[in-house]
């Protein structure tokens, strides 16, 4: 009936109880409302997929700072490599997010260059073991680089136009020019096309019906994201697909570029 006096008389226990007071309020109230406010929430682990046909999986990953995409589909194809699954994939990612970061500089330097994207710089990293990322040296990767089949017809010869131009035109002073190889000859330029498709497909469907898995980096236009390919007949055409593109996680679930390169692999896919 008399607080004041109590509280003059009893100095420390009072003093004790707003302590604990304090603490149990923030512990049960303030500290997740503070941690809701100011912390940044996880994104999703996969983007929405938007594909009405094929099942796929866009991973969430580290989005280039660079126009690298190629050494970041590179170092994404080599995630995929050692995770067999997705939530793998993400453990993976942060546990050598560390070393992603020397080695993006190592390759920087022993290239000197910013231009990745039709020079055979991606070829030779995945051919020497001396530019692997020390997570995955030692093994032999089975990473392919599908520039064809992801275009067509049209628009790979654009792209390429200078692997497919030859010295078969002559000059007024009889000299020989660089002309269009296969100018007006769309038949020719088909069969040239398939094969080429056929020649960096080599034996990854055969791989993929004997049940092992297919790592693939494709060339969209200018741009490289990796694909992985399983496998599994309880889904939809018997693919599992796993995508990252590390270009703003730009979500290509339903890209046509993507959607040529499923639909080869899955009409050629064993089932049953």
């Amino acid at each position: 009936f008399r607080p004041y006096e109590f509280i003059k008389d009893n100095k420390k226990i009072v003093s004790l109880l707003l302590f604990f007071s304090g603490v149990l309020s923030y512990y049960f109230y303030l500290n997740p409302k503070i941690k809701n406010r100011f912390i940044k929430k996880p994104k999703n682990l996969i983007l929405k997929n938007k594909n009405p046909k094929y099942p796929v999986s866009q991973i969430n990953v580290r989005e280039q700072k660079e126009a690298e995409c190629a050494l970041h589909s590179f170092w994404n194809a080599c995630l995929n490599e050692i995770s067999d699954n997705i939530e793998d994939f993400k453990k993976n990612e942060e546990k050598y997010s560390i070393e992603f970061d020397l080695w993006i500089e190592k390759i920087r330097k022993n290239f000197k260059q910013r231009n990745w994207f039709n020079d055979g710089v991606l070829e030779k990293i995945i051919e020497n073991q001396d530019y692997h990322p020390n997570f995955i040296k030692g093994k032999d990767l089975n990473i392919k680089i599908l520039r064809s089949l992801t275009h067509n017809p049209e628009d790979f010869f654009k792209l390429n136009s200078i692997a497919f131009k030859g010295i078969n035109k002559v000059n007024k002073k009889g000299q020989k020019v660089r002309g269009e190889m296969f100018e007006g000859k769309i038949a020719e330029n088909n069969e040239t096309y398939k094969q080429v498709i056929r020649s960096e497909v080599g034996d990854s469907i055969e791989f993929l019906n004997k049940g092992q898995a297919q790592n693939l980096i494709l060339l969209i236009k200018q741009h490289f994201i990796a694909l992985k390919l399983k496998k599994n007949e309880a889904l939809p055409n018997g693919l599992e697909i796993w995508l990252a593109d590390s270009f703003y996680n730009n979500n290509n679930t339903n890209n046509d570029s993507l959607n040529r390169v499923l639909d080869y692999y899955a009409d050629k896919l064993s089932l049953g």
